[in-house]
């Protein structure tokens, strides 16, 4: 195998390494699955409370009523030490409290710009991961520019020791040194700007939009057609919360994470029960025709 043609299989070597770097990361990889599910949590006590308040104000059903006082008073508690746990940590929220209504989904707290208090702060989980992007991205460049650096110096003696073979072998090995560089530079980026952050806009924007939307909808109704309605709607969440907080317990990355999953399980489960029984009340003390 020729010179140039070695260095350039080594120089696919390297960036395609680079290029990898970030996405095998194992602390990146956790940091990501963590704020993920520290997001969904805090959005389904969201939910739960949020659509339990009405519940408490538009149904006259006592084990409607029952069903959501407990789920308000137990999520709360839930919410407040995943609040706990996140503030620990350097974590932010997607909101700095869950039982003020539905005036705003979005409470005190801007998307990914502001800890647990509610204070402004640029970028979050700025103290776990600001320090790793940091090291990476100065890696990356470093590696970037001796990527380069090398491989031109390696042009310029294959054009010197040939001067028809080497200004081909120049400008090969030079097309590669750039494309390895720019690759480099790339995973370098993704590295410093693509750490995970609790509250991704997109997607709790979504998750608002639809609860707003439910909430609207659910406004409008009274009597059996909105306790109907409501236990439903709990119901349905609740056993999404259970899927969550159930995986977490078994598989999550974070001990403190992993403790809150456990301790909450048996509520949610708890809740399962209460809604249950509640749709048979409906259906026992329905009014005959």
């Amino acid at each position: 195998m020729t010179k140039p043609s070695m260095l350039k299989l080594s120089l696919l070597g390297a960036f395609l390494s680079l290029g990898a770097f970030a996405a095998n990361d194992p602390q990146a990889k956790t940091l990501k699955e963590n704020a993920e599910f520290v997001e969904k949590a805090a959005m389904a006590s969201k939910q739960q409370v949020t659509l339990s308040e009405l519940a408490i104000q538009q149904s006259t059903n006592p084990a409607v009523k029952q069903v959501a006082q407990q789920v308000i008073t137990d999520h709360q508690a839930a919410f407040d030490k995943l609040k706990t746990i996140s503030a620990s940590k350097g974590w932010s929220l997607p909101f700095a409290s869950i039982g003020t209504g539905i005036t705003s989904t979005s409470g005190s707290a801007t998307p990914g710009t502001s800890d647990v208090s509610g204070k402004s702060e640029s970028g979050s989980m700025k103290s776990e991961s600001g320090s790793t992007a940091q090291k990476y991205d100065t890696q990356a460049k470093r590696a970037a520019e001796d990527v380069s650096g090398d491989v031109k110096a390696a042009g310029e003696e294959v054009a010197t020791a040939s001067k028809k073979a080497g200004d081909q072998a120049a400008a090969d090995v030079n097309k590669a040194a750039d494309q390895a560089s720019a690759s480099a530079k790339k995973a370098g980026d993704e590295m410093t700007h693509g750490q995970p952050t609790i509250a991704s806009t997109k997607e709790y924007e979504k998750a608002s939009q639809k609860l707003q939307k439910r909430y609207d909808e659910l406004t409008k109704l009274s009597g059996e057609k909105f306790d109907k309605e409501y236990l439903s709607d709990v119901a349905s969440n609740n056993m999404k919360a259970i899927k969550l907080v159930e995986k977490q317990s078994k598989s999550g990355w974070d001990s403190d994470l992993t403790t809150w999953a456990s301790e909450t399980l048996p509520t949610l489960r708890h809740h399962e029960e209460l809604i249950k029984g509640a749709r048979e009340d409906l259906k026992t003390n329905r009014p005959s025709m």
